[in-house]
C-alpha cells in the first residue's frame, strides 16, 4: 500500500470542518453546530494516522513503528516540560 501524501477529498472535509468551526465562533446565525467540524477534525486524523501506521508496520515492523513515535514524541514532551 503506498500511502499518498495530499488527499484532495480529504482536503475538502478539512476545508469544511474549519469554516463550521470558523463560522460558529463568529456567531454566524443559524451555525448551531460547529462542534461537528471539531468531530470532522478528529475522524480525519485517525483515518490518516490509520494508513500511517498500517504503512510503516508493513515497512519496519511493530517495535520500529514505537521507538520512531517513542523519538519524536518524547524530546518534545521534556522541552515542554523544562
Amino acid at each position: 500500500m503506498i500511502y499518498k501524501k495530499f488527499r484532495l477529498d480529504i482536503n475538502g472535509l478539512r476545508a469544511f470542518a474549519l469554516i463550521s468551526v470558523v463560522l460558529y465562533h463568529f456567531g454566524v446565525p443559524y451555525v448551531s453546530g460547529g462542534f461537528i467540524g471539531v468531530d470532522v477534525f478528529f475522524v480525519i486524523s485517525g483515518f490518516l494516522m490509520t494508513g500511517i501506521v498500517l504503512e510503516r508496520v508493513d515497512h519496519k515492523g511493530v517495535l520500529d513503528f514505537y521507538i520512531a513515535r517513542f523519538l519524536r514524541i518524547v524530546p518534545a514532551l521534556v522541552f515542554a516540560i523544562l
